[in-house]
């Protein structure tokens, strides 16, 4: 009997062990890891002059399939409605105009939920050809989405003119976004917004996204993005 015990209390022991380096190693997949520098954020950025017009449009799209229009429209300036409104894709509006623009839609008064949605909705309709072939190509190789990140800098100056980007990892699929030189950040639909767009683009990679905003000044904010 005590042969028996003693052989029992072995096995438990191996079993132990066994489960110990398996939480070890479950933990080294989740543990946060030390900041690192994906994307260097400049101390300083020329402000944005210019923005493409795709983000007015899909913006304005948004609103009228949400029967939010006639408000939001209510807000922008006669002297400017035409303008705005004749807004082309591929063109580049001066940012003043970009400006009364998500001005109206702040004053709409949204809860920031559906503010960030309507950032998404756009999101998917702009986030392109280009990032879903990244997206597939990084999927295949098992990168997932810190390779789109390396490219933020390329798909920032796509939609904006001035400003800039940086990207750091905060842990395995755990980034910070800082942006800068931003005049529009001053803006809560756009931030919102922001964090919507960028939901849309990384739902390439997961199924699951969230972000939440870390800070914001008068030319500059950060958002945190986790995926899994």
């Amino acid at each position: 009997m005590g042969a028996v015990g003693v052989g029992s209390r072995s096995r438990s022991r191996s079993r132990n062990r066994s489960r110990s380096r398996g939480a070890i190693a479950e933990s080294a997949v989740d543990c946060t890891v030390v900041e690192e520098v994906v994307v260097p954020t400049p101390s300083i950025a020329p402000p944005v002059r210019r923005a493409r017009g795709v983000l007015i449009s899909n913006s304005v799209l948004m609103l009228r399939e949400r029967g939010l229009f006639d408000r939001y429209i209510g807000h922008v300036p006669e002297g400017t409605r035409d303008e705005l409104l004749g807004t082309t894709p591929g063109s580049w509006v001066p940012i003043a105009l970009a400006e009364t623009h998500y001005t109206a839609c702040d004053a709409l008064g949204l809860s920031e939920s559906q503010q960030v949605e309507l950032g998404h909705a756009a999101g998917l309709r702009t986030r392109g050809v280009v990032l879903e072939s990244l997206a597939k190509v990084a999927r295949s190789l098992g990168v997932e989405a810190w390779s789109a990140f390396k490219h933020y800098p390329r798909m920032w100056a796509r939609m904006y003119e001035g400003g800039s980007v940086g990207v750091t990892r905060l842990g395995f699929k755990d980034a910070r976004i800082d942006v800068l030189g931003f005049p529009l950040a001053r803006i809560r639909y756009v931030r919102c917004g922001f964090r919507g767009m960028n939901q849309a683009g990384f739902e390439l990679f997961s199924k699951r996204v969230e972000t939440r905003e870390l800070g914001s000044g008068s030319d500059r904010f950060s958002i945190r993005v986790v995926w899994g």
